[in-house]
């Protein structure tokens, strides 16, 4: 019983990462510095294996299988996290002392029991066996989670455009520059909300780009980046373009069912017909009832 089988796993997932990014300096999982289990005392090699595992899950690994889930299949992914959350409530059961009267803590004990009985057929492990045959259960499961992310990265070099979302998506968390096309198309959709004649999408990117750049930076390697784009940009235009107007979403949303393409053709309205500096949002608002009747609620 060893677990030279899984390392040589996640060394082949490495080589695999860096042939999808084409470049060999970048690591799927970096080192790992735990002790390994070497499974001569059965329950300590145990408790090494589920700190070894939770090492590659949650730090090494981490930003690694937070960047690939978004490319796996729904049942791999399901299999994946199933994985993690045994691993995760091992650990906390075998490193900290839980009380059984709270009720998250009590859920753990349960959970925990209900593995263990699944790997070795008691609710507790009870001797040397039981806690070998926990083991095994536990490095086979690991091993077929890394041969699903192995062959994951490996379904990329035969597929272009799931590679270059990936190699997007990796770039972005290993290194969080983000492509400027990024920015420009996320400008480029919410722009149409506020009808500016002759806007310059490069400009406005690059008078936000320091700013911007300093909230991706600041952010978690595991977020979302796609969505932190898309919430940065949003914020930036509507500080300097929203707020200038008499009516806000929220006064709209009171009185319209709004559409992303309401919202578009209420602004146009807007900018088109009303001189803003001079009218009230009561008034505003009246008009614009009038002129969109069919969205009233």
């Amino acid at each position: 019983m060893n677990i030279s089988n899984l390392e040589r796993k996640i060394e082949e997932i490495n080589s695999l990462l860096s042939l999808v990014v084409n470049d060999g300096g970048q690591t799927f999982f970096s080192k790992t510095n735990v002790i390994r289990p070497d499974f001569d005392n059965k329950e300590l090699s145990f408790v090494r294996l589920v700190s070894y595992l939770y090492t590659i899950y949650f730090e090494t690994g981490k930003a690694g299988i937070s960047v690939l889930q978004k490319s796996m299949r729904n049942e791999a992914e399901d299999n994946l996290k199933k994985h993690k959350a045994i691993v995760q409530i091992l650990r906390t059961k075998l490193q900290h002392n839980l009380e059984k009267s709270v009720s998250r803590d009590f859920k753990i004990e349960l959970d925990c029991m209900s593995w263990t009985k699944s790997a070795c057929g008691n609710n507790i492990a009870k001797n040397e066996e039981d806690w070998l045959n926990c083991s095994k259960k536990l490095v086979s499961d690991a091993e077929i989670i890394m041969s699903t992310i192995a062959s994951t990265l490996e379904e990329m070099t035969n597929s272009p455009a799931n590679k270059e979302a990936f190699v997007i998506n990796w770039g972005i968390t290993s290194t969080k520059e983000i492509p400027s096309h990024l920015y420009d198309n996320h400008i480029n959709e919410h722009v149409k909300f506020i009808a500016v004649s002759d806007f310059d999408i490069v400009k406005y990117r690059n008078k936000n780009l320091a700013t911007w750049r300093n909230y991706i930076t600041s952010l978690n390697p595991c977020a979302d980046f796609q969505i932190e784009i898309k919430k940065i940009v949003e914020s930036s235009l509507v500080r300097d373009f929203f707020y200038v107007l008499p009516v806000t979403i929220d006064d709209l949303n009171g009185t319209f069912f709004l559409s992303r393409e309401l919202l578009n053709d209420i602004y146009t309205y807007i900018h088109s017909k009303f001189d803003l500096k001079n009218l009230e949002k009561t008034f505003i608002l009246e008009q614009l009832k009038l002129e969109f009747k069919a969205s009233l609620k």
